[in-house]
């Protein structure tokens, strides 16, 4: 297997955490890695390690919020420490309790960073997609806000719009707005999430490496 390690981040109660490259591990690998993962949700990784995918504030400039690495890690530690005996547990809320320590003040307004343009299809309507400042949304509204969503998933997105995620890398915003249109058409259709988003994963991994629709 390819090697998808960048940094050693922390050595926590026997487990290293790691930042490694998400967009190459959903590229090749595992399309439905997100913002972290640990052996028992992902086998490939090895049982002693917690994997963190790297912050687009290395590289991208308006990615200007602090590391948020530590709360995704103390999640999974929890998670793992409960799928190790076979049990499992939402620990979205501990996450959550731990962000709002390190919460900067924000105005709705102020999530939005660009527009990345527009998509009409008939199932849904005029779509505008925007880039937002992930970390933001994670700290303030719902912490399991990952690489992107739209209206029909997240209340809290505005009706007609996709919101992309400025914690992944911009080679990344393509195949991530085109999984998002694609499963906000199916469930416009009247199609449930999980299926629309299993249906959707298929055609976001067709289209990595393409040319995609949305310019």
């Amino acid at each position: 297997m390819q090697d998808f390690h960048l940094q050693q981040l922390a050595k926590w109660v026997g487990l290293s955490v790691w930042r490694v490259d998400g967009q190459r591990i959903r590229n090749t690998l595992d399309i439905e890695f997100t913002n972290g993962s640990h052996h028992f949700e992902s086998p490939y990784i090895p049982r002693d390690e917690l994997w963190i995918d790297r912050e687009a504030a290395d590289i991208w400039p308006t990615a200007k919020w602090p590391e948020e690495w530590e709360s995704v890690a103390l999640r999974l530690v929890i998670e793992r420490e409960y799928a190790s005996k076979g049990k499992t547990i939402n620990a979205i809320q501990i996450e959550e309790r731990a962000r709002q320590k390190a919460r900067q003040p924000f105005e709705f307004d102020a999530l939005y960073l660009d527009e990345l343009g527009h998509v009409d299809t008939k199932q849904t309507g005029l779509v505008t997609v925007h880039l937002v400042h992930g970390k933001a949304v994670r700290d303030w509204i719902w912490p399991d806000f990952v690489q992107g969503g739209h209206w029909l998933v997240y209340r809290f997105v505005p009706k007609g719009e996709i919101w992309i995620d400025d914690a992944i890398l911009p080679a990344e915003w393509k195949p991530v707005i085109e999984h998002e249109l694609h499963e906000a058409v199916l469930m416009a259709e009247g199609m449930g999430y999980d299926e629309a988003h299993a249906m959707s994963s298929r055609f976001e991994r067709a289209f990595r490496g393409y040319k995609l629709m949305v310019n």
